[in-house]
């Protein structure tokens, strides 16, 4: 779903696109995790050193990225990422469109495990088995798992869940920041809000 690559030393890098009938997807990894996740257990932050920057772009064209050899000068930081890390050519997302695609990702599952198998209507939910319907539900959702097991202080900055009354794509995050546009903003209208929380806290250690 997403290119990952690693490098000698302290530092990992991760950079690339990914597009089959879905979202796109890159990202940025630095550090190393060296806790194990337990039951019950909470997890020593000391132990982690990671800083992990998820950037999912909507709609996006691998073909129309100066790394995948488009012509113009689209996508400069995405292609200095992928010149600095790995770039995959046969990358494939488990279900589509941009719904499925996340729930899919953020599971863990696929969408005919999920439930989630379509971009809006009745079949566009996580399935809730009611036996199960504690106070708490989807405790095993990547984010949660983040959070929980890795220890890292998760943050995002999307409107996607109101776009597509897809509340459970929050689950798990510690900050939430919807910048108010019912997910029809651009990069220009996102990218203040990120700077913001990137200035103030990213120097930190472990967030996601």
């Amino acid at each position: 779903r997403f290119r990952a690559a690693g490098r000698r030393g302290r530092s990992r890098r991760a950079a690339g696109a990914a597009r089959a009938g879905g979202a796109g997807r890159a990202a940025y990894i630095t550090g190393r995790v060296h806790g194990q996740c337990v039951e019950g257990h909470e997890p020593d932050r000391t132990e982690t050193l990671m800083r992990i920057l998820y950037i999912d772009i909507d709609t996006l064209r691998p073909d129309h990225l100066g790394c995948y050899g488009y012509h113009r000068q689209t996508s400069p930081h995405i292609d200095r990422l992928a010149a600095e890390g790995v770039r995959f050519d046969n990358c494939y997302v488990s279900d589509a469109p941009c719904l499925p695609s996340r729930a899919a990702f953020y599971s863990g599952r696929c969408g005919i495990r999920n439930g989630a198998i379509n971009h809006g209507g009745g079949q566009a939910d996580p399935f809730i088995h009611p036996a199960e319907r504690g106070f708490r539900t989807f405790t095993d959702h990547f984010i949660v798992q983040l959070r929980a097991c890795a220890g890292l202080h998760t943050v995002t900055v999307s409107p996607f869940g109101e776009r597509h009354a897809a509340f459970w794509f929050y689950n798990g995050f510690r900050e939430i920041y919807n910048t108010g546009q019912g997910g029809m903003e651009s990069a220009e209208a996102i990218m203040p809000t990120v700077m913001d929380w990137l200035d103030r806290r990213g120097r930190e250690d472990n967030w996601y």
